[in-house]
Formats: structure tokens, C-alpha cells, sequence
């Protein structure tokens, strides 16, 4: 079982992720109330100078900006298929050399990760001298820190990177289809023959 930093979740939620997450679900529970009601998607649900807005329209209307939260959704969904497939694959590989995950990857990441170098700390330093604020100590410090995550991440990466070459894996997650929508043309200007298609 993996450790799940509870802040890292409550802070996805309250960004745009969550927002997009909350949206798709809205709209599709909104959308499957109206499916079957084939009387009512003729019924105006507005009208404009006599000109009535039918609920068909509006369901058209709507279908198109759900499609466009369908690429969020999918690029959420695909993260986290990607994080489960890593997760299996550590486990797989631990319980293969009889250890525990953590040990798995105390071996194999944090023991081979290189230690950061002042020279490192330095260079990070005076490339982003201007936008950070408090005291030289303090601020040294964190960026010791985000550098030694940021070498973490990167073994794990590989790590995982040459577990995946070793494995079959499948997946069948598909992206959503691309947005068609039909614009009409009558009465617009064109050029080339009437009969062309």
C-alpha cells in the first residue's frame, strides 16, 4: 500500500483538475436525465423574437463544450493509469526479490541518487535570485530539498522506465474522439464549383 499525502489531494480538488472533474460529472449526470425523451428534445425551452430554441438545440449546444472536458478527463484518467501501472510494477518487481516496495526502492532509487552539490545549489540560486524571498540560509536549504526531490523523481522515473521495457503491458484506455462540429454554410461565401464535395 502506497502513502497518500491527504494536503496533495484537497489541494488537486480545489484546482482546475477538480474543477474540470466536477464539471464533466455534472454535465453527464444532467445529460443522461434528458436521453430516452425523444417528445420533449422538440420542446422549445426558450424562444427569441418568436424563434424558439428547441431542447435538441440546446443538447447540441451543450454535447460540444462536454467534448471539450473530455480531454482534461482523459489527461487526469491517463495520469493516474500511468501511476497504477508504476505502482503494480514496483510491486510486482518487490515481491519478485522478496522485500518490501520501500526497500525495493530504498535499494534501487534513493541509495543511487547522487547527493546535491553546492555547485548545484548555487547555480539554482543565482538563476532564480529574483523571485525568491526570506533568508540565504533558509532559502538555501529548501532548494537543497526540491533538488533532492526533483533527483528522486528522476532515478524513480528510470527505475520504472526499465521495468515497463521488461513487462507486457496492455491498456486499453482510449482518448476521446475529436471534436466534430457541423457548421452550416448555407448562404456563406464560397469559392469553387457548386458540384464540388
Amino acid at each position: 500500500m502506497s502513502y497518500i499525502d491527504l494536503s496533495m489531494i484537497f489541494r488537486f480538488w480545489r484546482g482546475w483538475a477538480g474543477c474540470a472533474l466536477w464539471s464533466v460529472t455534472l454535465a453527464l449526470t444532467l445529460g443522461v436525465s434528458s436521453i430516452g425523451t425523444e417528445n420533449t428534445a422538440r420542446e422549445p425551452v426558450a424562444e427569441v423574437n418568436g424563434e424558439a430554441i428547441t431542447a435538441e438545440d440546446l443538447e447540441r449546444a451543450f454535447e460540444a463544450r462536454l467534448r471539450q472536458l473530455e480531454k482534461p478527463l482523459y489527461n487526469l484518467k491517463r495520469r493516474e493509469l500511468e501511476a497504477l501501472i508504476a505502482e503494480r510494477l514496483l510491486a510486482q518487481e518487490a515481491a519478485k526479490r522478496e522485500i518490501s516496495v520501500r526497500a525495493l526502492l530504498d535499494t534501487e532509487v534513493t541509495a543511487k541518487v547522487e547527493a546535491v552539490t553546492e555547485q548545484e545549489i548555487d547555480a539554482f540560486y543565482q538563476a532564480n535570485k529574483a523571485r525568491l524571498r526570506g533568508e540565504e540560509a533558509a532559502i538555501r536549504q529548501r532548494i537543497r530539498t526540491y533538488l533532492e526531490q526533483q533527483k528522486l523523481s528522476a532515478r524513480r522515473e528510470r527505475f520504472v522506465g526499465s521495468l515497463r521495457v521488461q513487462a507486457k503491458i496492455l491498456v486499453w484506455l482510449q482518448p476521446p474522439p475529436g471534436v466534430r462540429v457541423e457548421v452550416p454554410i448555407d448562404g456563406a461565401p464560397v469559392s469553387g464549383p457548386a458540384e464540388a464535395q
